[in-house]
This record gives C-alpha cells, structure tokens and sequence, in this order.
C-alpha cells in the first residue's frame, strides 16, 4: 500500500491514497485491519493535500517529508529511489538515510535489536559520507543522534535555534 502511494505521489496521480487503496481487496481483510488501512488513508490524504507539489520534489525531499509525517516505509520508498540512482559517496549517503529511516521502521515494530543495529550502521555511513549530501545540512547532527540515541523520528526530533534544522512540516 505504502509503495503504490509513494509512486503515486512521485508519478503525479491526482489521488495518490485512492490509488494505494485500489491496490488492496478490502473486503478480504479482516476488520482490524480494515481499520488501520482506513487509518493510514486518511494520513495518506492529509499528506497529499498538505504537499499538492510532491510530484515535483527530488526523492530526496520527498523522502524527508515522508519522515516528519511518521510515514517511515513510505520514506523509505522514496529514498530508496534516489539511493538506486546514485553514485560513488552520494549513494552511500543515501544508503545511510535509507538505513536510519529503516530503523524507525524496525522501532514501530517493536524490532528493537535491529532498530539499534541499523541506526548504528546509519550513524557510521551517515558520518563518513553524509559530506555528500550538501542539500541536507544537518545530516552531521542526525548522525550524531542515531550514535547516541538510535532511530529518530524527525518529525519529533527536537531541534535548538542553534542547529541547521530540517525545513518544518506542512500543516
């Protein structure tokens, strides 16, 4: 579901949720699951229409805004995609972002041991070759963080005046 929204969003589909929606035979699943699937629809639809140019931003800002809304496997997605389109130091930039926002997903899950596990590889490529990512200027400090604290939800991430911040989420 997360996949075909993400895409979605990257290939401009005017209805990226009900695309997502589309995807699933809601009337096999089971009523708790057709709750959390209505669930995330709504956060799917807040999400588009809180960022109506989504089709236009790099995978990169996509990504990262996917990651302050709590959407970590839909973040994951998108940064996916620029991860398999870089090269050299970039893409090993990229790799690390798609590790430490794969550890929030490990975390949501209550896979603590894995969550630490890829935070702590997410910090290591994030400090080596975050130089690489310039656009993204506190990459340092997320290392820094993921080291310390493991996974980070960015989107709770709490920021002094005196860091270079990650640009706020759309409300």
């Amino acid at each position: 579901m997360g996949h075909w929204f993400v895409h979605g969003l990257m290939d401009g589909d005017p209805d990226p949720a009900g695309l997502a929606l589309a995807r699933l035979e809601m009337k096999s699943l089971p009523q708790s699951h057709r709750q959390w699937v209505e669930g995330q629809m709504d956060i799917y639809r807040r999400f588009a229409e809180n960022n109506p140019a989504a089709a236009q931003a790099s995978p990169l800002d996509l990504g990262l805004d996917l990651w302050r809304w709590g959407l970590f496997f839909e973040a994951h997605e998108a940064l996916e995609r620029a991860w398999q389109s870089a090269e050299g130091d970039r893409r090993l930039a990229f790799k690390a972002l798609v590790q430490a926002v794969g550890s929030c997903i490990h975390a949501r899950r209550g896979a603590f041991g894995p969550a630490a596990s890829l935070a702590a590889k997410a910090a290591d490529g994030l400090a080596r070759y975050g130089h690489s990512l310039p656009e993204v200027a506190w990459l340092p400090r997320l290392a820094r963080e993921l080291e310390n604290n493991g996974p980070i939800d960015i989107g709770n991430f709490a920021w002094s005046t005196s860091d270079d911040q990650p640009r706020p989420q759309s409300t």
